[in-house]
């Protein structure tokens, strides 16, 4: 059965750590992860739009040279047969 512990005495704990100064390590640790996880996310993200942008460049590169109409082959004088 699971009992909750007594709030005075995490009260009590938390203030010896403070004291100590080790739930502020803790503390600091915590957030510079968050931090770092953030940075690889942006990084992650950042590479995305590379790579998204690099892809419309291709795109637009393709577009000069589509198809006009339906794909048909033409002869150069413009008969289809």
């Amino acid at each position: 059965m699971f009992n909750p512990p007594n709030p005075l005495m995490v009260l009590k704990e938390s203030t010896d750590g403070v004291s100590t100064g080790n739930l502020l390590d803790v503390a600091v640790l915590g957030q510079r992860t968050n931090l770092l996880q953030s940075k690889y996310q942006l990084d992650k993200l950042q590479n995305q739009v590379s790579d998204l942008t690099g892809d419309l460049n291709d795109l637009r590169v393709l577009e000069d040279y589509k198809l006009q109409g339906p794909a048909t082959w033409c002869l150069v004088d413009g008969r289809t047969s």
